[in-house]
């Protein structure tokens, strides 16, 4: 009978571990589009680009698209995105969380512009989106683009 707590006994140690694991990577980005598509790229303590698409439905809705990142014991992190043409989206929102909270928000719109063609007779319109937000986890300071 006293071997029988032995394997829930190890059981509620593996469950103990997987949480304690599980905070430790507390630490992630998430970037959400409304009505469009865009791409982007992180930087995680000055290494490596690492590109990515925001194309993913949210929760199956049609409106809104996501990409999330766990980071894995960041220093700092810097998330850039940026989206050219019709399928521009109205606006990009950036969320970075240290310990499972919001550290930075930001948000970017796209911005329109328009010229004349004589050929078409009427305006072209043109769409951009573009933004970046920097993230230092080991003080309080940031600073966004």
């Amino acid at each position: 009978m006293k071997y029988a707590f032995v394997p829930i006994l190890a059981l509620a140690s593996l469950a103990l571990f997987t949480r304690c694991t599980e905070s430790e990577s507390a630490s992630r980005f998430k970037v959400i589009s409304y009505k469009g598509v865009c791409s982007g790229y992180y930087i995680q303590d000055s290494g490596e680009v690492h590109y990515f698409d925001v194309t993913a439905a949210e929760d199956g809705s049609t409106s809104y698209c996501s990409y999330s990142k766990d980071l894995d014991n960041p220093s700092s992190v810097t998330v850039c995105v940026n989206a050219d043409g019709d399928d521009a989206p109205s606006s990009v929102t950036i969320y970075i969380y240290e310990d499972d909270a919001i550290a930075e928000k930001e948000t970017f719109s796209r911005e329109s512009s328009s010229y004349w063609d004589n050929s078409l007779g009427a305006y072209v319109y043109t769409y951009t989106l573009s933004g970046s937000l920097t993230h230092d986890f080991s003080t309080d300071d940031s600073s966004s683009e």
